[in-house]
C-alpha cells in the first residue's frame, strides 16, 4: 500500500442482498481500532442521482480519540443503491486520512 495515493477502504456487498436500491435502509457496521486522532468517513453509493455525489454520498463520520482500543461504529443510511458504481464495482468505502487505519482482517494501512 502506498498512503500517499491508497486513501479509502472499498467494499462489495453481494448483489444477492442489496443491488440497484432493492434494499435502501441498511445499517453498516464498521470494527477500528482507536487510534491517534481525525476520523473515520463512510462514503456510499445513494439512489439520489446518476452523478459522483450520489456515488460517494457522504454517510457519517466517527472521531477518533487515540484510546487505542476496537471499536464500532454503526451507520444508518436510507437511500442505498449498491449499484456497484464506486471504484473497482464497490457500494460503499471507508476514509481515514494521514494516520494509520486498522480494520480487522484487512492488516493496516498509513
Amino acid at each position: 500500500m502506498n498512503p500517499s495515493v491508497d486513501l479509502y477502504f472499498y467494499f462489495g456487498v453481494s448483489d444477492a442482498f442489496a443491488f440497484q436500491g432493492n434494499k435502501p435502509d441498511l445499517y453498516i457496521s464498521v470494527d477500528y481500532f482507536d487510534t491517534g486522532n481525525g476520523s473515520l468517513s463512510l462514503q456510499y453509493d445513494s439512489n439520489t442521482g446518476n452523478t459522483l455525489d450520489a456515488f460517494y454520498k457522504d454517510g457519517g463520520s466517527v472521531a477518533l480519540a487515540g484510546s487505542n482500543t476496537w471499536k464500532r461504529k454503526v451507520f444508518h443510511v436510507t437511500d442505498a443503491y449498491f449499484g456497484n458504481r464506486q471504484n473497482a464495482a464497490s457500494d460503499f468505502r471507508i476514509a481515514k486520512f494521514r494516520r494509520r487505519l486498522f480494520l480487522p482482517g484487512s492488516g493496516s494501512r498509513d
